[in-house]
């Protein structure tokens, strides 16, 4: 964990981070504070990682599942049939953010096709600290336990 690093401070106190969905055991979803569209997440592994050319595999493995997973949770809750992906991945000093990330970016009406339309800010502004918590809970609400395959048996 870097000391003065924001993600790091949110993976290791909750209290900070209520706008979480989902996690594993390598990785933390949280909703942005300032959405490009409704359900707007930002994925960051548990360690800290500035780079991704210097990641642990398994740290970006984490990442990569929990991705997945944060897909089919929007979907469910919140409908549609799209989005983008944005990995932030740095190794130069003085950044806002320097610890890995990707972003997950449903894509709303206002989305043009344009990849660089969709990391504006929509119009409306930024999602209060109470919107914030309470579309964490609705999306929360829709995770299921994954029951195990068993050996020797198809799906």
């Amino acid at each position: 964990m870097a000391r003065d690093c924001f993600f790091c401070k949110l993976v290791t106190n909750r209290a900070l981070a209520p706008h979480w969905i989902a996690e594993s055991a390598g990785a933390l979803a949280l909703l942005s504070p300032d959405p490009a569209s409704q359900g707007h997440t930002v994925i960051v592994p548990k360690r800290h990682s500035s780079d991704l050319s210097t990641v642990p595999g398994s740290d970006w493995i984490a990442i990569n599942q929990l991705t997945l997973r944060v897909v089919k949770l929007l979907r469910s809750t919140l409908g549609g049939r799209g989005e983008y992906l944005y990995c932030g991945s740095w190794v130069t000093r003085g950044r806002k953010f320097p610890h890995l990330h990707v972003h997950v970016v449903p894509r709303g009406r206002h989305l043009s096709r344009k990849s660089e339309v969709w990391w504006t800010p929509p119009p409306e502004g930024t999602a209060s600290r109470a919107e914030l918590v309470e579309l964490a809970r609705r999306i929360r609400a829709r995770t299921r336990p994954v029951r195990p395959r068993r050996l020797g048996h198809r799906a």
